[in-house]
């Protein structure tokens, strides 16, 4: 074979060559893996009304008869430099506020750290009832200091149903701003907990959903020796939300029936309910207002803030329990100036309405106020830096404030 006829032959080599890593670089960008390959016949599938399935959620989308499995998250560090006021790693929570002056104003400390860093699994498959959706999401900030794993998300998706840990249906995550501060705003609702939900489109700007969640203990309890306090009935939440042409509002409700064991020994209840209407409201195409606000007794653990800080009952001197009355809003206005460049500026407040029984140094308002702006440098590639005060004020009028400068980068995969 002379030379010019081996022209043909490596210009044929140098083309498959180049087919096969334009091949291999497309399949590790998308980092899929296709575990399994299903044939199906399209008629063997659940009939079912996708119209009417909520699409932000609760897709019908088959995208191939094919099982698949995708890994994916996020590296995040974050940085922060608090001026005053908060003992916290992570979160800035009005609540955990100092209230000694002398040493709140000494709390000056510098941090730097990956533990929001998170990894999360999902899959999707069809069946002869329809797509069937699982996920699974933790991070490493399970405790104040530490890395210990912590799941956020784990759950499973058939037809209309929600079956798993995630976001509780009282939550709205269109409504909330985006912050460096990993809690978010203190006075939104963002609880992620067990629940079993229904939700379905009923028009084509409304969806409606229902659940049961996991009814969480968040009151001490002294007159409970074995301190467990089970609760003996599930929380019940439903939503109704409604899409306008500048955005979205939502109405929520939540009833509980907390259980206690009084002075006596002897299980008693007491019904606890709440209501929250929120939403996002463009103002024009660059900007919109978000909101949410909310009110209630015995529902202080759906609120950010409040959380885990066993506000939701106090004993009162009749060996028994008070619910406790609260109310929580949070505004913000978001502002896109570019494609890759966001800012937002949030207020939110919180009042519990405390009673006699409550010592001097309970904790009774706070009051909230952040400015952020994130910049998406590549498509998997974001900063952003933020500013934060709040205060905190307790029953007996004493108040005191702390602030905090935010920084954060993260590289999605």
């Amino acid at each position: 074979m002379n030379k010019i006829q081996l022209i043909p032959l490596m210009i044929l080599i140098v083309l498959s060559y180049q087919s096969f890593a334009q091949e291999k670089q497309e399949e590790d960008t998308t980092r899929t893996r296709f575990v399994q390959k299903l044939k199906m016949d399209p008629a063997d599938t659940a009939k079912l009304d996708t119209t009417k399935v909520v699409t932000a959620e609760y897709s019908q989308e088959t995208k191939g008869a094919q099982f698949q499995v995708r890994f994916k998250g996020f590296v995040k560090l974050n940085t922060f430099y608090d001026f005053e006021g908060m003992r916290s790693t992570e979160g800035f929570n009005p609540f955990d506020i100092v209230q000694d002056s002398a040493l709140n104003r000494q709390l000056q400390g510098f941090y730097i750290g990956a533990r929001q860093s998170r990894i999360g699994f999902e899959s999707s498959i069809i069946t002869p009832i329809g797509l069937i959706e699982t996920y699974i999401e933790g991070d490493f900030a399970g405790d104040n200091t530490g890395f210990a794993f912590r799941l956020r998300h784990a759950y499973g998706k058939v037809q209309y149903f929600t079956i798993g840990q995630t976001w509780s249906t009282f939550t709205d995550l269109e409504s909330i701003p985006l912050t460096v501060d990993k809690d978010g705003p203190n006075s939104g609702t963002f609880v992620r907990q067990g629940l079993i939900r229904f939700e379905k489109k009923f028009k084509e700007n409304a969806e409606f959903g229902v659940s049961i969640e996991n009814p969480l203990k968040d009151f001490f309890n002294p007159f409970d020796s074995s301190g467990v306090d089970f609760q003996r009935d599930g929380d019940f939440i439903g939503r109704l939300k409604m899409r306008h042409r500048k955005g979205h509002i939502q109405f929520a409700a939540v009833s509980r029936l907390i259980s206690f064991t009084n002075v006596f020994g002897n299980k008693d209840f007491k019904g606890g309910f709440g209501a929250m209407i929120s939403g996002t409201h463009a103002i024009y195409e660059k900007g919109k207002f978000l909101y949410n606000g909310l009110g209630g007794k015995g529902i202080s653990r759906y609120i950010g803030g409040l959380e885990g800080k066993g506000q939701d009952a106090y004993p009162n001197a009749e060996g028994s329990f008070d619910l406790i009355p609260v109310i929580a809003a949070t505004f913000a206005y978001e502002q896109l100036w570019t494609d890759q460049l966001v800012s937002t500026i949030i207020f939110g407040f919180t009042n519990l309405f405390t009673t006699e029984s409550q010592p001097d140094e309970q904790f009774d308002n706070n009051q909230y106020i952040s400015v952020n702006t994130f910049y998406n440098i590549l498509s998997n590639l974001q900063i952003g830096f933020e500013f934060s005060w709040g205060d905190r004020q307790n029953k007996d009028g004493n108040t005191q404030d702390a602030s905090r400068l935010q920084l954060m980068a993260k590289f999605d995969f």
